[in-house]
């Protein structure tokens, strides 16, 4: 019992959750409907709008900036103008962790 209570608390504290993790993973689907694990680059910036922070921008003041922010921040590589999921979590995440 004291474990799951221990495991509960800490992944509590964690600052990229799993409610965060689910509205990432719920975008991403809507932006790639045949499940390839790829978006197109234009498609970055409708995925941070669309997720709440600390991945995404939604609902912050000056969206375009902050996200203009975020891509410079992160080192996201570009496969022929497309990205693959995880590494597209794996640098959003990475900026707050």
């Amino acid at each position: 019992i004291l474990d799951n209570i221990q495991t509960s608390t800490a992944q509590e504290e964690l600052v990229v959750g799993q409610s965060h993790m689910e509205q990432f993973l719920a975008t991403w689907e809507d932006l790639d409907p045949y499940a390839t694990s790829y978006i197109d680059t234009i498609h970055l910036t409708t995925l941070l709008l669309h997720v709440d922070p600390p991945l995404g921008v939604r609902g912050l003041d000056a969206p375009r900036i902050r996200i203009q922010e975020i891509v410079m921040e992160t080192e996201i590589p570009n496969r022929g103008n497309r990205l693959h999921f995880l590494e597209v979590l794996h640098a959003l995440a990475g900026r707050v962790a």
